[in-house]
């Protein structure tokens, strides 16, 4: 699952200070936990799991394997746009903790 398609349900990191750390288990090759997806008819938005995914693209990934996620089969909850705002949102975050 390519990450650039996922759409997010979520305006905002709540805990980025998470995403150091499942980044660094990401390249280890260590078990985190499934991202949760949804299949819309806009395409596939993230259920649970926006921190992960945001991991994943900091740990320089562009897809999820297999066993990275799961389908489940919720209600879809408004979209606010692809992953990658959160992902800029967390670059300008981390950017401000390092200065």
């Amino acid at each position: 699952m390519r990450l650039d398609i996922l759409n997010i349900c979520q305006r905002n990191l709540k805990r980025f200070e998470q995403i150091e750390g499942l980044a660094a288990a990401i390249k280890a090759d260590e078990p985190i936990p499934l991202i949760e997806i949804i299949e819309t008819e806009q395409g596939f938005q993230i259920n649970n799991g926006h921190h992960r995914a945001v991991a994943y693209v900091v740990a320089g990934r562009t897809e999820l394997f297999p066993y990275e996620y799961i389908f489940v089969h919720n209600e879809p909850r408004p979209e606010f746009g692809p992953l990658d705002l959160l992902v800029q949102q967390y670059q300008q975050l981390y950017y401000i903790k390092q200065t």
